[in-house]
């Protein structure tokens, strides 16, 4: 009946988000009536989560319940969070006997690790090609590495009291859309009012980046130095045409799955510059397959790695020129781009 779809609903993930939502607008507006309905939506949310934690509502849906058990106890995280400004801690908060938000938070994190672990709570039957209607042999989609710990930094910062400086770890931020797409932000909240634990957390975070850095630099110069000793080993015969310039020059083959399709590549260093290569050839080289993107394709994309015998990639330029290499790759084969 319409009361059983509406219970649905307001369980679902966008039940949390709409709560979250509803007491920002309060909390802005210093609007009693929103808060209370925020409050309001928020205690009908977790009369959907059971006591492991689980969402009973999103935990249904088939091979994508992992991803929408995981976005609804974010959500739920972020309303706790815009809480804590005005009210006591929900963390431990029961909604008609039902599950609490710490143990909602606490399964996501064991699902990310085990995502199959929901399969027994998911709806019989399949309605989508890519989803197997027995529910044993689901395969949860899309997750790793989409949800790292920043997307329930106020259970850690509340729940676990973990600081802002041992949180600065890079492995618990990542740049998705995931994480982005619900604009709440809740660290940048935490950093708003705790200014002087942030503060230690920006340099901690900061020198990390700098210790990175300076690996990444000592590691190109050890490859480079440990790399020239393989001239003498039978690889000067391929320093010839594009592969003249380099100082070293080791061969690799990428191997289709099905061991069909064999393309040669070549990784190309210049000692001096501290520079690496990509060089995938595009004719064949000893019989071998030669890499096929579209030219119709290519044609749209900037024409700096590309060239008439190789597309050349430099290692070195990955990170800024990230758009126009996809645009380069986007053109290859289907083959090509199953290796």
């Amino acid at each position: 009946g319409k009361a059983s779809i509406d219970r649905d609903d307001t369980c679902q993930n966008h039940g949390a988000l709409a709560a979250a939502a509803t007491l920002r607008a309060g909390i802005w507006l210093k609007d009693t009536k929103f808060i209370d309905q925020a409050y309001l939506t928020f205690h009908k949310y977790m009369t959907g989560i059971r006591e492991d934690g689980s969402n009973i509502s999103d935990s249904s849906r088939e091979c994508a319940a992992a991803n929408y058990n995981l976005w609804a106890s974010e959500f739920m995280s972020n309303f706790i969070s815009l809480w804590s400004i005005i009210g006591d801690s929900l963390w431990n908060h029961t909604s008609l006997g039902m599950g609490k938000p710490s143990e909602a938070v606490r399964y996501s994190l064991e699902l990310r690790n085990n995502p199959e672990m929901i399969n027994p709570y998911t709806e019989p039957g399949s309605n989508y090609s890519d989803c197997s209607k027995i529910k044993s042999n689901r395969i949860q989609l899309y997750l790793a590495p989409r949800y790292p710990n920043i997307f329930w930094a106020p259970y850690f910062f509340q729940e676990e009291n973990i600081s802002p400086i041992k949180f600065s770890e890079l492995k618990n931020y990542i740049d998705g859309e995931d994480y982005l797409r619900n604009g709440m932000n809740s660290e940048i909240s935490y950093i708003y009012h705790h200014l002087k634990g942030s503060a230690k957390a920006r340099n901690a975070y900061k020198e990390k980046l700098r210790i990175i850095e300076r690996e990444i630099i000592e590691l190109k110069k050890n490859f480079i130095k440990d790399s020239t000793d393989l001239k003498d080993h039978g690889l000067k015969n391929k320093k010839r045409g594009l592969l003249e310039k380099y100082d070293t020059v080791i061969q690799l083959y990428a191997l289709e799955k099905n061991d069909e399709y064999e393309y040669p590549v070549f990784i190309g260093i210049e000692g001096k510059k501290i520079s690496i290569d990509i060089i995938l050839p595009r004719t064949k080289i000893k019989s071998k397959d030669a890499w096929k993107p579209d030219k119709n394709k290519l044609k749209f994309c900037k024409n700096e790695f590309v060239k008439d015998e190789a597309i050349i990639i430099n290692v070195n330029q990955i990170e800024s020129k990230k758009s126009d290499i996809k645009c380069i790759l986007d053109s290859f084969t289907f083959e090509e781009r199953n290796i």
